[in-house]
């Protein structure tokens, strides 16, 4: 075995464990919005921040990349346009080409 191989397995049981990690605390999550929900419907203003934990839970998130130099009027008119509404599930990466890993 190579030391390569090696680190190339300790990577992939880093990501797995991190997987699984995620999966069980979206459950536990899930399941604690499940048991709110009466409470959540009858008292809305007594559970703001369930709320917030609902709706981010029921919300498919909208992901833009803007590739361009930051300055430049092109990508600062695509900026403009994404970040200039309220759009809560919406992630952006903005960036230079030349910000590239090699």
């Amino acid at each position: 075995m190579q030391a390569s191989d090696w680190g190339n397995t300790v990577w992939v049981v880093t990501l797995w464990n991190g997987l699984m990690l995620v999966a069980f605390s979206e459950a536990v999550a899930r399941r604690g919005l499940a048991s709110m929900s009466d409470s959540l419907g009858k008292h809305p203003l007594g559970f703001g921040q369930w709320l917030v934990a609902l709706d981010g839970a029921l919300a498919t998130p909208v992901e833009v990349a803007i590739v361009g130099e930051p300055s430049a009027e092109d990508t600062r008119a695509l900026l403009d346009v994404v970040l200039g509404s309220y759009r809560p599930h919406q992630l952006v990466a903005a960036g230079s080409e030349t910000c590239r890993r090699s």
